[in-house]
């Protein structure tokens, strides 16, 4: 009959199943007794009925969830991760990965003489902005109300032509100083020079205009100064010495607008003195970057040049 068809076959099935099963890779026969000593502690006999329920129930509680977002429950910590997110910040992190590793390598001694260029263009700006507060300050303006207009006026422009004669003077005279001591020596010293007169503008109540024209003359080696230790580091490639450069122009021109704009802000709620105080704090940072950061690369180069002429020199001695 037919029940008795399917009972051969399901039992011939079986038997190929077991058969198969119970075979090891080398085609030698396993006994039941041995299969059950392989088998691990934690295994045990699943029904496939209720493996089949289960993948039933699990479609149709995917196709009637709205969200297609998988939340995934840490059983150590307690805490939700969402997968979606986790992939898109691993996709930033490698296009991050790859951008950074095609932009050019930035040394340190680059940073060092943005950053004090920077502190320099800052620290010569603000008293550029204090000027019209320097002049009607009541320590020293007169009683008389058109006396301290006439003096405003004087003060301007006496801190005016003071300025200009103090930068004319530094740009004839700061070259030559810069060629014989070097480009990280002066701007060092003409920083803390820098830091020193702020401090002293912010405290005394006269010779503003000889302090600030001081100021000037010390500010413009800076320029000079920077652009000798930028050649000396890319005296072997233009392209990154124009790059080097126009850099630094840009620095200069931004920080030139940055600090007018925040000097305005913090003089609504500031004397102006603080703001100088201010200035001879950063004045001192930038000398301690570039006694840190700012290597002497013509130095190096120097002595790089002589070690490898000593070694060529001896080496023919020996022959």
């Amino acid at each position: 009959s037919k029940m008795t068809k399917k009972k051969k076959k399901s039992s011939f099935r079986d038997k190929t199943i077991f058969e198969y099963k119970t075979t090891s890779a080398h085609g030698d026969k396993i006994s039941v007794e041995d299969k059950k000593s392989m088998m691990p502690s934690f295994a045990k006999k699943i029904d496939v009925s209720e493996i089949s329920s289960d993948r039933n129930n699990n479609r149709q509680k995917e196709k009637g969830s709205s969200s297609s977002i998988l939340w995934m429950v840490s059983t150590t910590s307690g805490r939700f991760t969402n997968q979606p997110s986790v992939g898109i910040l691993q996709r930033l992190l490698s296009r991050f990965e790859n951008l950074k590793g095609s932009l050019p390598e930035v040394q340190k001694v680059d940073l060092a003489i943005f950053a004090t260029y920077a502190f320099s263009i800052v620290v010569n700006t603000i008293p550029t902005i204090c000027v019209p507060l320097m002049a009607a300050d009541p320590a020293m303006t007169s009683s008389s109300a058109s006396a301290a207009a006439t003096n405003s006026g004087a003060f301007s422009a006496n801190v005016a032509s003071l300025c200009t004669l103090g930068g004319a003077l530094g740009k004839f005279l700061n070259g030559f100083v810069c060629q014989k001591f070097g480009g990280r020596e002066c701007v060092t010293t003409y920083l803390v020079v820098i830091s020193i007169l702020s401090m002293f503008l912010s405290k005394t109540s006269q010779n503003h205009g000889w302090i600030i024209a001081g100021l000037e003359f010390t500010q413009s080696i800076m320029w000079t100064a920077c652009t000798v230790l930028l050649f000396n580091i890319y005296e072997d490639n233009p392209k990154k010495l124009a790059t080097a450069i126009t850099t630094l122009s840009l620095t200069s021109s931004s920080f030139v607008l940055l600090t007018k704009i925040l000097g305005m802000s913090i003089l609504q709620y500031a004397h102006w003195r603080t703001l100088v105080k201010i200035g001879s704090f950063l004045a001192l940072s930038g000398a301690a970057v570039m006694f840190t950061f700012g290597e002497d690369q013509q130095k190096q180069q120097h002595s790089r040049l002589r070690l490898t002429v000593d070694k060529f020199q001896s080496k023919q001695n020996d022959d």
